[in-house]
């Protein structure tokens, strides 16, 4: 076998290789023999014709087979003589057979980019020191006191915010346009006219009242927006939203808090270790920007395409989660694929960076690091360690467990050798 390499770019090499007669004999036999066992020629029993008529009648596919063949049991020998390692899957560029009955194949390998980082130690960066303030304690108290809020009916005269519930009847041009039993009027500008607001304010449990109104064209009631209509209520009940005192029995009625300031001081942990998961994340992104813009690398078009592929299918299932009709999110597929493609390309940069960081420093993830995080992983499913290891391994999920657990390290790494300063930063 002789090999010729052609170096394309920085990242992508395209490689010969050449096969003599000699050397596909043995693969070109056996598919010709195969071919021959497997095959139906008329005037003769399957398997029973000879090779020169097998060869005739099938001779194109029998080609296409070899060709397909010779590729698949050379190419990765080819690979090793020439010392490449494919950061993506080899493109077969061409396949021929030569004149002196052997054979000849281009393929196209994308390898690892060589990464210079000019600095990646002693990078000065800033991190936010945040800090709980008193009003976004009483904003949450706030937020508990409206979701345990209930509605209850009262004996005095609506006011706006209350809901009246009411028979009811719209009519306009001498016709019924609606007419409802028991409907619920939430007494707010935003869902009444102002006229209807106005005159079902004051009203109290068996109340009547009619008047007539003129509804806007934009009225989210089709059947009568745009018209003059005649309307009569008779109130069943009036309602009021009924808030919770917040003092020490509500604190008690959660169940774990003996105090009102027992309570307040578990909402300011708990709005206090947000902030902080925020700031390591902010500290984290400015760090490996940092280190993004100290470097020099070209990322391999196949392999980019390929993540970016995968980014905008991630993209799209979050926005699927998130609710958005799918319709929708095919509608947005150019601006997915646009944002897929930024998030991909630094996704693969930083990838390629941190590796060439890790072979640096000589940081590497140990099996003690693997089995802890495995462990870790099966306390947080309630199954056992050797039962998950199994299903990784099943799934060939491990290598991406060591990906995240040296990015990881990695990280912390560039932490401990980073000028931090950290910032006074309020809350929200």
């Amino acid at each position: 076998m002789r090999i010729k390499i052609k170096r394309i770019n920085s990242v992508e090499t395209e490689v010969g290789v050449f096969l003599t007669e000699s050397e596909i004999g043995p693969l070109k036999n056996s598919v010709e023999s195969q071919w021959q066992k497997d095959s139906s020629v008329a005037g003769y029993r399957k398997g029973k014709a000879p090779l020169n008529l097998v060869l005739k009648r099938y001779g194109k596919e029998i080609k296409r087979e070899l060709q397909d063949r010779v590729v698949s049991a050379f190419y990765k020998k080819a690979l090793d003589e020439s010392k490449l390692s494919p950061v993506s899957p080899v493109v077969i560029l061409s396949v021929e057979e030569d004149a002196a009955g052997g054979y000849k194949f281009r393929i196209g390998v994308e390898e690892k980019p060589e990464v210079k980082i000019s600095k990646y130690k002693n990078l000065r960066l800033e991190k936010k020191s945040p800090s709980v303030e008193n009003g976004e304690i009483d904003r949450v108290l706030e937020n508990i006191k409206q979701e345990r809020s209930v509605w209850v009916e009262t004996e005095r005269p609506s006011f706006k915010k209350d809901t009246v519930v009411a028979d009811y009847q719209a009519v306009c041009s001498g016709k019924v346009l609606d007419s409802k039993e028991n409907a619920h009027f939430y007494l707010d500008g935003n869902n009444l006219t102002s006229e209807i607001l106005n005159n079902l304010t004051g009203l109290k449990k068996g109340d009547s009242k009619e008047f007539e109104a003129e509804i806007p064209r934009d009225y989210y009631d089709k059947k009568i927006a745009g018209k003059r209509c005649s309307f009569k209520f008779t109130v069943n009940s009036v309602r009021e939203l009924k808030a919770p005192d917040i003092d020490d029995d509500f604190a008690k009625s959660l169940g774990k808090y003996k105090t009102l300031d027992e309570f307040k001081e578990a909402i300011r942990e708990e709005l206090q270790n947000y902030r902080n998961r925020e700031s390591d994340i902010d500290l984290e992104k400015k760090l490996t920007d940092e280190i993004i813009k100290n470097s020099k690398l070209d990322i391999p078009k196949q392999l980019l395409n390929s993540q970016i592929q995968k980014s905008a299918e991630d993209i799209a299932l979050r926005l699927l989660y998130r609710g958005f009709p799918k319709k929708e999110i095919e509608k947005q597929s150019e601006l997915i694929l646009k944002e897929a493609g930024s998030e991909a390309e630094t996704s693969l940069k930083l990838y390629f960076i941190l590796n060439e960081i890790a072979k640096k420093e000589n940081i590497v993830v140990t099996e003690e690091d693997l089995d802890f995080q495995i462990k870790t992983m099966a306390q947080h499913q309630k199954i056992s360690e050797a039962e998950l290891r199994k299903k990784l391994e099943q799934n060939n999920e491990i290598d991406n467990i060591n990906a995240g657990l040296l990015r990881k390290k990695v990280i912390e790494f560039l932490k401990q050798n980073a000028d931090i300063v950290e910032v006074k930063n309020g809350g929200g």
